[in-house]
């Protein structure tokens, strides 16, 4: 299904220096993030579930799976927690 968004990783990365993207942002709950750590690598959902690991349960997994998602990893060019403590918002 995402296969039509793929990119190459020169693409990607041709991408990536025109937007000055310097960082890629991946947010986690510390109890994910410790079966991250135990891996030694980002991994998708699918494969943390694969290797029967913890991660804490998201209110779209169901439909991350029906639209093939499940398998993917998200990453942001910007550190949305940063703003979020920068603006004081209370809700982020």
């Amino acid at each position: 299904m995402l296969d039509r968004f793929a990119l190459s990783s020169e693409k990607l990365h041709g991408l990536l220096l025109e937007k000055d993207v310097k960082f890629l942002y991946h947010a986690n709950t510390v109890a994910t993030s410790r079966t991250l750590i135990q891996a030694g690598s980002l991994l998708s959902r699918h494969e943390v579930a694969l290797k029967e690991g913890f991660q804490t349960k998201q209110f779209t997994d169901d439909k991350d799976v029906i639209h093939d998602v499940w398998d993917s990893i998200f990453v942001d060019g910007t550190d949305h927690h940063q703003f979020c403590f920068d603006s004081l918002w209370i809700y982020c």
